[in-house]
């Protein structure tokens, strides 16, 4: 009796055990599956399916930064998201994270504490190549005549950028741009400085089914990708070959050139692009390493961090953040300081939005003060009511509201308080030494870019270095190399 007793209890228990092992491994299970990419990418997606209409609605009555940032600090605490900002593109949208980000490059862990060094560097090799010899040689071989820039033999996207920054044309007028094979690419000047709009001219041969980086390459077979890439590799090394030149090469160098000067970084990864563009799917780097691949010009192209739309406010951010703590490096003092970054901005065509974003100085907290008498020379102070008003007036987008001789008033206006406000923010930021990161949605994207270009290009896995500096140096040292090799150049040489 007392063993049927025993074995009974001892059956019970064991399958108590078993139940409990068989929990343990389903919430494990279950665990893995909601950590999976998948599972978070869909669980961000319905995140931010609720989050969208819910702030759309809100924003769009208008609201002080300190409101803003409340709004979306209480919503990511209550949805668990490890970030929760507004991207900086011309319309509204949400980046969501649920987990801190992070990069693998070429076996070299990167996360939002550290990119910048990295970023910075690139920008310094952009620097190099936009400054150097061949650059300035290929710039002065071109001619300029009325509206049209005659290209010289030996053309490169680099000087035709510097080139098409000494030419100074207004709102919608254009340039004729002339390139060694006859055929004609326009740039259109948009609102700002550096916004400018490249077409095809007329009777060009062979031009791209679209002028948009998302339809460029329709019905393009990735056979002729690749030789278009391989002549691109060519171009950016000042390579004359009079056989190869014709209209997508010339529209392809010129669309880089606007593209550097919107941001100069724009011609490394775009170097980069023609590379992974021309290996056409053969991958060259080490095949242990996971992550995407690019294998196409078409693909390389749409993934560049100046492709998506609104890209430029970002990249203008990102770039004066960057200059803003380089200066304070150099030990430039604050009043030197704001008139160089007010300058900075100025050429670039930083907006008053962007530098609101930048600063946390709105135009509106500023009517508190004496800006409006003292600097911006209005005969009376200009109260809130009176200063939404004229910015109503000023709005390209309020239609049919307003005549149009009260909309170009306004509009006057409202330029007339754009150059005393910029230095009278720029003053303030640079006094307190602090400025608010610029272009996070940017800085990501360009991360990402070189994250992919790693697993397509680079054989070297640097996560083997044991230092973990002497491990991110060795990356910079053969991004350095790789990037003067495609623009034939030497390190530490004036080429």
């Amino acid at each position: 009796m007392r063993d049927a007793y025993a074995r009974r209890r001892d059956r019970l228990r064991d399958h108590q055990r078993t139940r409990e092992q068989r929990r343990q491994q389903q919430r494990e299970e279950r665990r893995r599956q909601e950590d999976s990419p998948e599972a978070k990418g869909r669980r961000l997606a319905q995140i931010v399916a609720r989050l969208r209409p819910r702030l759309r609605r809100v924003l769009g009555r208008g609201l002080a930064r300190p409101v803003h940032r409340g709004i979306l600090q209480a919503l990511r605490l209550w949805y668990r998201l490890s970030r929760l900002v507004l991207n900086d593109g011309q319309q509204f949208d949400i980046d969501a994270y649920l987990n801190p980000r992070q990069w693998v490059i070429a076996g070299v862990t990167f996360t939002r504490k550290d990119r910048d060094d990295l970023l910075r560097h690139i920008r310094v090799i952009a620097d190099r190549v936009e400054n150097s010899q061949r650059a300035q040689r290929a710039s002065f071989e071109s001619r300029l005549s009325g509206d049209t820039l005659q290209l010289g033999q030996t053309p490169q996207s680099t000087g035709v950028a510097l080139s098409l920054r000494n030419i100074n044309m207004n709102l919608n007028e254009s340039t004729r741009i002339l390139g060694p094979s006859g055929d004609v690419v326009n740039v259109r000047q948009g609102s700002s400085p550096m916004n400018q709009i490249v077409t095809h001219g007329p009777d060009t041969v062979s031009p791209f089914p679209g002028d948009r980086y998302s339809n460029m390459f329709n019905d393009v077979p990735a056979s002729e990708q690749r030789e278009l890439a391989e002549v691109m590799l060519q171009d950016i090394r000042g390579a004359s070959d009079a056989t190869q030149e014709n209209g997508r090469r010339d529209y392809l160098r010129v669309l880089g050139a606007v593209e550097q000067n919107r941001s100069v970084s724009d011609l490394v990864y775009r170097a980069m692009a023609y590379e992974m563009g021309a290996q056409g799917g053969q991958r060259q780097a080490n095949g242990k390493r996971k992550g995407e691949t690019i294998s196409t010009l078409s693909e390389a192209l749409k993934r560049l961090p100046m492709a998506p739309g609104g890209a430029q406010s970002g990249a203008r951010r990102l770039n004066l953040f960057y200059k803003f703590y380089e200066l304070i490096r150099q030990g430039m003092k604050p009043q030197d300081l704001a008139r160089a970054m007010n300058y900075e901005g100025g050429k670039v065509g930083l907006t008053a939005a962007d530098l609101e974003k930048m600063s946390g100085r709105g135009r509106r907290r500023i009517l508190r003060k004496d800006f409006w008498t003292r600097i911006a020379q209005e005969p009376d102070r200009v109260t809130v009511e009176e200063y939404q008003r004229v910015m109503r007036r000023a709005n390209p987008r309020r239609g049919d509201d307003f005549t149009e001789e009260e909309k170009r008033d306004a509009r006057e206006r409202v330029n007339a308080w754009e150059g005393p406000y910029s230095n009278y923010v720029w003053g303030e930021v640079a006094g307190r030494g602090e400025i608010t990161p610029g272009g996070v949605k940017m800085a990501d994207d360009e991360m990402s870019y070189l994250e992919v270009w790693a697993n397509t290009m680079v054989g070297e896995d640097f996560g083997a270095v044991q230092d973990k500096e002497k491990r991110k140096q060795a990356l910079f040292d053969h991004i350095e190399r790789r990037v003067y090799s495609l623009y034939g150049m030497t390190p530490g040489a004036a080429e």
